[in-house]
């Protein structure tokens, strides 16, 4: 037989990376990010000005501030003082304290295009309580809403006669008898009433100095009389920190030293240009599709010059989601006003440019929203199109018919489901059991995120069947249950509370426009508090690949109810969300290969087994039908996509082709069996968003996938973005007819046991690395961890989960701990390379610098993983017989310790195994559950009908220490076993949930440097095989100048990996 050597892949080349870190440094005065493009752009700069305006200079005597206080530990409380006449403007954490300042610059002529904009603020306080460290506090400037009076106090309550000002509580308080007190909506300022929800700009304040924001868009708005001037308010972003300063003491106006320190605003603008007006924004919920009227006929040329020689040109600058439509509309027109037909539901951004006849030029931009809700019902998901397609299907030889009917004939049956057959066969019977149940839900106060989003389909699907004092009740109750705020964990960010409240807001809008006079607040509150301003920029951060940090199972509980949300908002509006992000899309790959092969079972119901990442329970198949029907919407959406052809077929598939009964409805809605399919051939799907790699060798069995031989590798190396998520970056799992290396630990369902915290979510339960330092800290890791793993650090300072992406910016030293430095996939092999050394306390950035945990100091210096999956093969050996190649997972780690202390037995690559594995050598018991196999190289683990071989060939000089047993070792984290949830008497087998009845992964490997250098090159060759595998064939090391790699000597195909 002829040897080959075939498929060299380039793996490792030593030193080849090189990495530089550069030292944040804060310059004075500090910039602030712009809040984007002025909307007035002068042709020409000739008449360009800047105007100073600062308290004092050159007579000008414009400038009002003070800062309100929310605190009341002082005597007064400090939210009864007036500071208007103090000589200092005080910002401090938590909306502890927030200056308010006021620039008269009615002196710009209205008409000007003002160019830029900026205050200028000067701190005189430093950074960090010891004065060793410096730190940035991330001061937000918003907009004030209403009208304050600075006020003549000097730090004094409006205790007297003649005493005035606002103060924390009012914005216009008065000694009493002496004016009319105007109160803030809430102590301290109210977001949204009091002050802007949206913050126009931020500066980074660190040490005394000059800091910078950027204000351009409220000044033009303020010179063009487009917006009330009623100053700005800044705010504290960073919050409570070791070390850290809490308040910034800035100069105010009042300042009796030197002058020139006093807040200063410069405005840059052009008085000699036109003036561009392009209407009032338009808004109509009820567009017919028809054209709308742009309007620029309140434009003028500039003072002196002719109106009758303005030109008009017209552009679009951002087109409805699905439109076909861009660039100029018109162009040099003498018409001020144009007919214009969209040909696409949803927001719209035209600019209007006004030109002269000597060249000079202004613009302004109109903005259009133009939904289509339609004044009937059902208008929610069930468009004409929609349900003549389901009553087409409700026949009794379809399945999930049947299985619908079944649902809503039951007594105790789903009201949507009844609702749903109501429409379907035009039986009002159904809708009135299905509103008798929403009455009840309405009756109780049991609340849920969904449970008014429900409601509100009940109301759209049966609103023929409600009397008018039925329809005020559910409308009385939308209402109330809008205002009852804040809602339990409510807030912004990769979570899944906030997607689920929104559901409720959008469908409750939706079906309610037309009868509810505050629909359209409900509608607003999902489309652009929520969607526009929050979730768009959040899904746009993880949208590469589709991802979601949480991990599977709260996937599926936040996402489906926003892809629902988005549903039935493009029903009911005709805007198309969908096109907003590349997230929904890329979710096909995501949901195709983010499940093993094979098929498990629960209460009689089949699907594949998942994925376990992040706080996830195994087992639970009924959640996983929330993935399901997401897929099944996306599919439709998308159904000229190969992924949604191949996601199709794999949904479709028996024996899981089909949801659980509570979600029947949504299966007969979304589930369409004429959607076209085909195979499934997807091997490898990254998920660059969030950092996952999921590979499979292949489909065997088709879209059935019912074969668990098929081989399923994931690797992870990503950022932090949530709660739930875990510390398990550079970490791997692999599964070939069995669990063969996986994450360990049982979920106790609420991420807050004994166990979660002190095992399951951290970086010793994964595959990952782990360097012990004994005066490390993790107590931040979740609520009340005590347990040291020697794994990734925590977030601390930042919180566990950013409230979105700008929470993330401000926290980015935090929350960056991983990145995927190289990806290459091909038919015969899939490469990624990434780097977690950021997710350890590392030289660059440890929380011994910003925290009070000063034992968290640097401990690894380089931590870097290298994965080859090699997919199996076949050859044609001298014969021509076809022989097959085994497959293979090469793992190159290179690992940097900071001290000599971290190395050695301190420092562990791991691997996680179901069943107990068998090592080569010569064993050493450390104690019951430890032994110590020293210099050994190869392990093996059988689990289920597949068998894994964990080959070391570097270090030279190693050790394997086998960890484990039930009531031993079985969750050892170097102090305690971490084996049990609520408490220390749980029976064993232990720690479970209501859905796994074992404990999982209760043992481990961990491979060890024989010594106590500073660096390792770890070289690990991993064959998943069948169970009956005997031996893996000969693998050994190769090295050269500047290489390292390995030869394996599989008969099949021989391989290389460099």
């Amino acid at each position: 037989m002829n040897t080959k050597i075939s498929g060299v892949i380039l793996l490792v080349v030593v030193g080849l990376l090189v990495f530089v870190s550069v030292g944040r440094q804060f310059s004075l005065p500090a910039l602030a990010d712009l809040s984007g493009p002025p909307h007035l752009q002068p042709a020409s700069p000739s008449s360009v000005q800047t105007r100073v305006f600062r308290q004092g200079l050159a007579s000008y005597t414009g400038v009002r501030d003070t800062w309100i206080s929310a605190a009341a530990w002082d005597t007064p409380p400090q939210h009864t003082v007036n500071y208007g006449q103090n000589q200092m403007l005080l910002v401090s954490r938590d909306g502890g304290d927030n200056p308010l300042l006021r620039f008269d610059v009615s002196a710009i002529p209205s008409h000007s295009a003002v160019i830029s904009a900026t205050l200028s603020l000067s701190n005189t306080t430093r950074s960090s309580i010891s004065g060793s460290q410096d730190f940035a506090r991330r001061v937000l400037l918003y907009a004030v809403l209403r009208d304050w009076d600075e006020g003549n106090q000097t730090a004094s309550p409006i205790n007297a006669s003649a005493k005035r000002g606002a103060t924390g509580d009012q914005a216009f308080d008065y000694f009493p008898g002496e004016g009319t007190d105007v109160p803030w909506t809430s102590r301290g300022m109210a977001v949204g009433t009091d002050y802007a929800a949206q913050s126009t700009s931020y500066a980074d304040v660190v040490n005394a100095g000059w800091y910078t924001w950027d204000v351009t868009a409220l000044v033009r708005a303020w010179v063009r009389g487009e917006q009330a001037n009623y100053g700005i308010v800044l705010r504290d972003a960073t919050g409570y920190a070791d070390d850290h300063d809490d308040t910034r003491a800035f100069v105010s106006s009042q300042a009796t030293g030197d002058p020139t320190q006093r807040p200063t605003l410069t405005v840059v603008y052009n008085p000699d240009v036109p003036f561009a007006d392009a209407g009032p924004d338009q808004s109509n919920l009820t567009w017919d599709g028809g054209a709308v009227t742009l309007d620029g006929s309140q434009s003028h040329d500039r003072p002196g010059g002719d109106d009758a020689s303005l030109t008009f040109s017209w552009r679009i600058v951002q087109a409805a989601y699905g439109s076909g439509l861009s660039g100029n509309l018109a162009t040099g027109s003498a018409q001020p006003t144009l007919l214009f037909t969209p040909d696409a539901a949803g927001e719209w951004e035209i600019e209007l440019t006004v030109a002269n006849n000597v060249g000079e030029s202004a613009t302004d931009r109109v903005h259009l929203r133009l939904l289509r809700i339609g004044i009937g019902h059902p208008r929610i998901f069930l468009t004409p199109a929609k349900l003549a397609a389901l009553r087409a299907r409700a026949v009794a030889s379809n399945p999930r018919w049947t299985q619908l009917k079944n649902e809503a004939d039951a007594a105790d049956g789903d009201m949507l489901a009844k609702a749903l057959v109501s429409q379907v066969l035009g039986n009002a019977v159904y809708c009135t059991n299905a509103i008798g149940t929403a009455l009840a839900r309405i009756a109780s106060a049991v609340d849920w995120p969904v449970k008014a989003g429900d409601i509100a389909l009940i109301y759209d699907w049966c609103y023929g069947q409600l009397s008018a004092g039925q329809r005020t009740v559910f409308i009385d109750y939308f209402n109330a249950w809008g205002d009852a705020t804040p809602k339990n964990e409510d807030v912004p960010g990769w979570g899944n509370y906030w997607p689920r409240y929104g559901y409720s807001y959008g469908l409750m809008g939706l079906a309610t426009f037309g009868d509810n006079a505050r629909a359209q607040e409900w509608l607003d509150e999902y489309r652009y508090r929520r969607y526009r301003d929050i979730d768009l920029p959040l899904l746009d951060r993880i949208a590469a690949g589709g991802g979601w940090p949480e991990g599977m199972i709260y996937d599926w509980i936040a996402n489906n109810p926003r892809v629902k949300g988005l549903e039935a908002w493009r029903t009911a509006t005709s805007e198309n969300l969908f096109l907003s992000t590349d997230w929904y899309r890329e979710r096909l790959g995501y949901f195709l290969l983010h499940r093993w092969p094979g098929v498990a079972e629960q209460f009689g119901y089949a699907y594949h087994p998942y994925v376990s990442t992040g706080d996830t329970e195994r087992s639970r198949g009924s959640i996983a039908n929330y993935g399901r029907i997401m897929g099944l919407i996306l599919i439709e959406r998308f159904p000229a996509d190969p992924l949604a052809r191949q996601l199709q077929a794999y949904l479709a598939a028996s024996p899981t082709g089909n949801s659980m009964r509570f979600l029947a409805h949504d299966e007969f809605l979304w589930f369409d069996p004429v959607q076209p399919s085909q195979p499934p051939d997807l091997r490898t799907h990254y998920a660059a968003g969030t950092g996952a790699i999921f590979m499979r060798s292949g489909w065997p069995s088709g879209a059935a996938d019912t074969n668990p031989d098929a081989t399923y590798l994931t690797f992870q190396s990503g950022d932090h973005f949530s709660y739930h998520q875990h510390f398990d970056q550079n970490s791997f799992t692999l599964f070939k007819g069995g669990d063969l290396a996986l994450d360990s630990g049982v979920y106790s369902g609420e991420g807050l046991s004994n166990h979660d915290i002190n095992y399951y979510v951290r970086t010793i339960a994964h595959n990952t690395l782990v360097v012990y330092n004994p005066n490390e800290d993790f107590s931040t890791a979740r609520p009340d961890a005590t347990a040291n793993d020697g794994g990734q650090r925590s977030m601390s300072p930042g919180s566990r989960s950013p409230q979105g992406t700008d929470d993330w910016d401000l926290r980015a030293t935090q929350y960056d701990t991983g990145d995927m430095l190289r990806f290459e996939d091909a038919a015969q092999y899939t490469y990624a390379l990434g780097d977690a050394t950021k997710a350890y306390n590392n030289p660059s950035y440890n929380q011994a610098m910003d925290t009070g945990f000063s034992g968290n100091t640097a401990k690894v210096s380089r931590f870097q993983r290298e994965l080859v999956y090699l997919r199996p093969g076949a050859t044609v050996d001298a014969r021509g017989q076809s022989q097959a190649a085994g497959e293979y997972v090469v793992i190159f780690d290179r690992v940097g310790v900071t001290q000599a202390a971290f190395s050695g037995a301190n420092t562990k690559l791991l691997f996680h195994t179901l069943a107990e594995p068998a090592v080569n050598g010569a064993p050493t018991t450390i104690t019951p559950g430890e032994t110590l196999y020293a210099g050994a190289d190869l392990a093996t683990v059988t689990s289920g009908d597949g068998k894994l071989f964990i080959k070391s060939l570097l270090p030279a000089a190693r050790n394997l220490r086998k960890v484990g047993g039930r009531g031993v070792k079985s969750f050892w984290v170097f102090d305690a076993n971490y084996d049990w949830h609520w408490a220390t008497d749980e029976a064993q087998p232990r720690p479970i949930n209501d859905f796994e009845e074992i404990p999982y992964g209760e043992w481990r490997l961990e491979l060890e440097p024989a010594d106590t250098a500073l660096a390792h090159n770890f070289l690990t060759v991993l064959h998943p095989a069948g169970a009956s595998v005997t031996s893996m064939p000969a693998t050994t090391i190769v090295t050269g100048t500047g290489l390292i790699g390995a030869h394996i000597a599989d008969p099949g195909q021989q391989r290389v990996v460099l």
